[in-house]
């Protein structure tokens, strides 16, 4: 953010005052809220971990749908099955327990190994096929605990945490154990699927796709090895700043690109873990607390327009890190501000045309007789450009309606002038113009005109 404060400030007095029509550069938005639509998606509104303390009530606050549990959690196999024979379940059923009561949807990562499966191995196993057995062999027992015996109707398993980076796959250099992976992956699934058929079973969130994950160490898994055929989802890590920056775009792109390819269709893509930075302290970094909580909204309408099927924020918990959404003392973060200007993003999605130099990942919702937009705006533009003029017309509403923008910085929210005009055809064409220098995601609504009729007064 660029002094948003004063950006706004000078947004509101322009907007009020000057011609709308002066804007060097104009955007144009179009919705028709007569169109049936389709469900809006809210398990890309999820969280990694569980470590409320007084917030019990976190995921209901911030309008969570989904969970992600992995190693080191409660899902961890050194936790599980310490040793062969003994199955440690306390806390793993604490989290399935939790899910049912809250109606979250879980995904279950299945990672990390326990000493013993590496036989006289210390960074990686002695006997591959030995290990691919006795691993696999425990990701069915996982299976068949949460989903025969506790009826916990677990859908989404992702097999390992970051099985692209040497911190997660046996000291292994970056993008080298592709192979061995694939092996596992096949045995696992086999195996799973073998317990429970209507499981869903993916690869696991790469740590890097962007820079090399994809091409190194994912495209060989779906072109050399056949984990393609058999896995039913993608996941990715993307801690890759503000998304305008197209670096999430373009890694979904290049996956999709290579599923048409080589699979002649696409399979659903997840978004395990994401912030702002990979850095626990980003903060000490040149990252703010507002800055980050931007980010995260942002990065939340990318993943809408994106169809991205689910995405969980990293992290709810680790409370010493700038990433938890509470400081350590319980005061809460800006970050909890940015989910819940998305929780009403519900009802059915509705399709968003876009012409103009635009950031080009809005999204929009009817939620009964209200049509909301969510619309990403940036300050950064070229030197000759002061300002962006918006229309946004919204065809199918019926009688008069109303119109209020929000302005989200990130760690404070506005509201910003704007001009209402209802069309010829029965369309509404809301218009207001964006300064230079400041980011933000906008929310713009349009429901029914409340106000009495002149005949009714």
């Amino acid at each position: 953010m660029k002094n948003p404060s004063l950006a706004l400030c000078c947004a509101l007095t322009l907007g009020a005052s000057a011609p709308l029509l002066n804007a060097a550069q104009e955007i144009t938005l179009s919705v028709n809220a007569a169109d049936p639509g389709t469900p809006v998606n809210r398990l890309i509104f999820g969280g990694c971990y569980l470590d409320f303390r007084q917030h019990t009530d976190a995921y209901e606050e911030l309008g969570l749908s989904s969970n992600r549990e992995a190693s080191p959690g409660d899902a961890s196999a050194r936790k599980i099955q310490p040793e062969p024979g003994q199955w440690h379940w306390e806390e793993f059923d604490q989290w399935l327990v939790w899910l049912k009561e809250n109606n979250i949807t879980g995904v279950c990562t299945l990672s990390n190994y326990a000493p013993w499966m590496l036989g006289e191995g210390t960074t990686e196993p002695e006997d591959w096929e030995f290990f691919i057995e006795d691993w696999s062999d425990h990701a069915a027992a996982v299976v068949r605990h949460a989903n025969i015996e506790n009826k916990a109707g677990i859908r989404y398993w992702e097999i390992w945490n970051e099985p692209d980076s040497p911190t997660f796959w046996f000291k292994q250099p970056w993008n080298s154990g592709s192979e061995r992976y694939a092996q596992l992956f096949h045995a696992a699934v086999r195996k799973m699927k073998a317990v429970d058929p209507t499981i869903l079973v993916g690869t696991g969130g790469m740590a890097d796709p962007w820079r090399g994950g994809i091409r190194k160490w994912w495209a060989p898994l779906i072109t050399d090895y056949g984990v393609g055929e058999v896995m039913d989802f993608a996941a990715i890590h993307t801690y890759y700043g503000n998304p305008a920056n197209g670096a999430v775009d373009d890694a979904l792109a290049r996956m999709r690109a290579i599923m048409r390819e080589q699979l002649q269709t696409e399979k659903p893509i997840l978004i395990t873990e994401y912030n702002a930075l990979m850095h626990e302290d980003f903060t000490q970094r040149g990252v703010s607390f507002a800055e980050q909580s931007l980010i995260t909204a942002l990065n939340l309408g990318l993943f809408a327009a994106r169809d991205v099927a689910a995405a969980q924020y990293f992290c709810i918990g680790w409370w010493e890190s700038d990433f938890c959404p509470w400081a350590p003392d319980g005061q809460p973060r800006p970050v909890v501000e940015a989910f819940k200007f998305w929780k009403d993003y519900q009802g059915e999605r509705l399709s968003v045309t876009e012409k103009g130099p635009g950031l080009g990942y809005s999204v929009a919702c009817r939620d009964g007789d209200t049509v909301r937009l969510y619309v990403p705006v940036a300050g950064d533009y070229p030197a000759e450009v002061s300002w962006k003029r918006y229309q946004v017309n919204v065809s199918g509403l019926r009688g008069p309606v109303t119109a209020e923008i929000l302005a989200f910085y990130g760690d404070e929210t506005h509201s910003l002038t704007h001009s209402l005009t209802p069309e010829s055809d029965g369309s509404h064409t809301v218009a207001f113009k964006w300064p230079a220098q400041s980011d933000a995601l906008l929310k713009i609504t349009l429901s029914p005109d409340a106000s009495p009729s002149p005949a009714a007064k």
